[in-house]
C-alpha cells in the first residue's frame, strides 16, 4: 500500500510539472498581448491596421479564437480586436462568479490602457451581445455601432423552457485539470469545431487544456444565471446603428433531435425569436438579419453573415 500511495504521489507530481511546463510553452506562442488592469491580467489580441476598429465579445464560454473564422473575411478597413474575460481564455483567474458591471469596467480600462479609444462597433455574441449594450449603455462616447449575434435577453431564463444544465463533467473536470491528465489523455480535443485547421485546433486546445479552464467556465455561468434573475427589461439603445443577427437553422436540420429535446425546441424558438426582434427594436437605426443555415453559434456557422452584418452597421455610423 505504501508502494502504492509513493507512484500515484510521484504521478501526481509529474503530471502537474508536466501540466505546468506545458501552459508556459503555450503562452510563449500566442500572438497577442497581456495587458495588466489592476489586478488582472487580460489577453488581447488584435489584426489589421484599419482606421475602423472592431471589438469581438465572445459567449458565455468563449474566448478569442471563437473569431477564427471571420476575421479573415474582413475589408481592409477595419482593425479587429478581441479579448479574453476574467477566467476565460487566457486572462487571469476569476474567484467567483463574474457580474457584467465588473466586466464592462473592466473592459473599459482595459481599451484606455491598450490606447483603443476610437469609437468602436462592438460585435458580440450570446452572452457578449449582452455585456455589450451594457457596455454601450454605460460609455455611449465609445460607441459607433453594435452587432447582436444570437445575443442574450434579459428575459430568455423567464420566457424559456429549459432542461437544467448539468455542471457535474465541468466540476469534475476543475478537480483534476491541475494534474495534466486531461492534457496527456486528449480528452479536451472533443471541444475542437468540426473542420477546423491545425492552428485553430492548436489555439482552442491551448486554453481547453489550462489548470483554470473548468473553473472559469462555472464562475461565467453562475454569475450570469445569477444576474438575470433581477436583470429586468433591455435598455433601449436610442439611434445607435444596430443589426442583430438571429439562428435560421430548422428543427429538422439538427440531427438526433427527437423527443423531449424536440419538443423543447419547438416550444422555444418561436420565443427566442420574438426576443431577437426585441432587442432589434431597442435602437431607431436597426436591422434583423436571419442566418438560415446557422444554429447559436453564427461566428463559425455563418461568418460572412457576421460580416454582412458589420457592414451595414458600418454604413449607419455618422462619426468614428
Amino acid at each position: 500500500m505504501k508502494y502504492l500511495l509513493c507512484v500515484l504521489v510521484c504521478l501526481s507530481l509529474a503530471g502537474a510539472a508536466y501540466q505546468s511546463i506545458a501552459e508556459r510553452a503555450d503562452r510563449r506562442a500566442l500572438p497577442g498581448s497581456f495587458i495588466q488592469v489592476g489586478d488582472n491580467t487580460y489577453y488581447l489580441l488584435c489584426k489589421g491596421d484599419g482606421e475602423r476598429v472592431l471589438l469581438f465579445e465572445s459567449g458565455r464560454w468563449g474566448w478569442h479564437a471563437d473569431w477564427t473564422k471571420v476575421w479573415p473575411l474582413l475589408p481592409a478597413q477595419y482593425r479587429a480586436c478581441t479579448y479574453d474575460r476574467l477566467g476565460l481564455g487566457w486572462s487571469s483567474k476569476s474567484h467567483g462568479p463574474v457580474h457584467s458591471g465588473t466586466t464592462i469596467d473592466e473592459l473599459h480600462k482595459l481599451l484606455h490602457i491598450a490606447g483603443i479609444d476610437q469609437k468602436l462597433i462592438i460585435v458580440g455574441h450570446s452572452l457578449g451581445g449582452y455585456y455589450a449594450r451594457k457596455f454601450a449603455a454605460r460609455y455611449p462616447e465609445q460607441i459607433a455601432g453594435l452587432v447582436l449575434l444570437d445575443a442574450t435577453h434579459e428575459e430568455a431564463p423567464a420566457r424559456m423552457t429549459y432542461a437544467p444544465e448539468d455542471f457535474s463533467q465541468v466540476e469534475l473536470c476543475s478537480l483534476i485539470s491541475w494534474s495534466g491528465v486531461l492534457r496527456i489523455s486528449g480528452t479536451m480535443e472533443m471541444l475542437v469545431p468540426k473542420g477546423s485547421s491545425a492552428e485553430q485546433q492548436a489555439q482552442v486546445l491551448s486554453v481547453a487544456n489550462r489548470s483554470q479552464f473548468c473553473s472559469g467556465l462555472l464562475n461565467a455561468a453562475q454569475g450570469i444565471e445569477r444576474e438575470l434573475r433581477t436583470a429586468g427589461k433591455p435598455e433601449p439603445l436610442a439611434d445607435i446603428p444596430l443589426a442583430v443577427v438571429r439562428r435560421g437553422k430548422k428543427v429538422e436540420d439538427y440531427a438526433g433531435l427527437a423527443g423531449e429535446q424536440r419538443q423543447l425546441f419547438e416550444t422555444n424558438e418561436p420565443v427566442w425569436y420574438a426576443m431577437q426582434r426585441e432587442l432589434a427594436s431597442l435602437s431607431s437605426r436597426s436591422r434583423l438579419l436571419v442566418a438560415p443555415h446557422s444554429g447559436h453559434n453564427i461566428q463559425l456557422e455563418s461568418p460572412g453573415k457576421v460580416v454582412e452584418a458589420i457592414e451595414w452597421v458600418d454604413s449607419r455610423v455618422t462619426t468614428y
